[in-house]
């Protein structure tokens, strides 16, 4: 994949893929439909890699695989925000936040953080995406980029608080600030 071989890729995941079907092996399965949906996204098939990552989703909780879990839900988050499916974007920032934060993971949790304020800002709930970003925006590992965010975590939340500055009322502002 990093060589831009996506046939050969293709062919590959396709080939462990169906060895761990074959043996009903859902550790495996996970990562190898995880690896399908990457490349689909490399193809830029949206729904292709949302298909896989649903399955991989399923494998993953058959056995209570929470890392992966945690992987499907903020990928899965991402594509439902670009395709428009709030509530769904919104019922996966929840279980990602959820799982992350009972596995301690930080730099999950914000970047869940900053999921659930893009989602509230599609529904059109400024403040209470606004009271999100604080918590982003002054923690340390917002620094760091998430999973599939090329740009780190500060970037994406000070875009989203501008753009919520320049749209509500600067009395609301201020109190959910």
């Amino acid at each position: 994949l990093q060589q831009g071989q996506l046939d050969r890729a293709v062919r590959e995941a396709q080939k462990w893929l169906a060895i761990s079907t074959e043996l009903d092996n859902p550790f495996v399965l996970t990562w190898y439909l995880g690896f399908l949906g990457v490349i689909a996204l490399a193809q830029g098939d949206t729904r292709g890699a949302k298909t896989h990552y649903l399955r991989a989703l399923q494998q993953a909780e058959r056995i209570d695989f929470k890392r992966m879990i945690l992987i499907c839900s903020e990928l899965l988050c991402t594509l439902a925000l670009k395709d428009n499916d709030i509530a769904q974007a919104e019922e996966f920032s929840l279980a990602y936040l959820r799982i992350s934060r009972e596995g301690g993971q930080a730099r999950e949790q914000l970047a869940a953080l900053r999921d659930l304020a893009s989602v509230y800002l599609a529904q059109g709930n400024l403040a209470q995406a606004l009271e999100l970003l604080p918590v982003v925006l002054n923690h340390p590992i917002s620094e760091q980029n998430s999973m599939n965010h090329p740009i780190p975590m500060r970037v994406e939340a000070e875009e989203m608080r501008a753009q919520i500055e320049a749209q509500l009322d600067p009395a609301l502002y201020e109190a959910a600030w």
